[in-house]
């Protein structure tokens, strides 16, 4: 069960990890294993053994050549659900000085 604060801390991430991978107006909605890893904080080989082992891990929303591919939204809700909270995302100083002046 999500409570109050996890989901103020899923819509933060969800927020910051937008504004990241924003570009000219497309949002990257979907990831990749390596955006997985990013997210979680794990390995690729870990990635691989949660999608073996982990009943409820999301399923993949396409399987391309290069790789597996899933809705980023999938992945966060199941991190919070099982207790793996994405890791909070390192934000450089520029974006972290333009993140500060637009919510002022």
């Amino acid at each position: 069960m999500i409570d109050i604060d996890d989901r103020q801390y899923l819509c933060k991430i969800e927020a910051l990890q937008r504004e990241r991978t924003t570009h000219e107006g497309f949002d990257h909605d979907l990831v990749g294993v390596a955006e997985v890893v990013e997210l979680l904080g794990i390995s690729r080989q870990r990635v691989n053994i949660l999608m073996r082992t982990h009943e409820h891990f999301p399923e993949p929303v396409a399987e391309l050549k290069a790789g597996r591919i899933w809705f980023r939204k999938d992945i966060v809700k199941w991190a919070l659900q099982v207790g793996r909270l994405p890791r909070p995302l390192k934000m450089t100083p520029e974006k972290r000085s333009s993140s500060e002046r637009r919510s002022k």
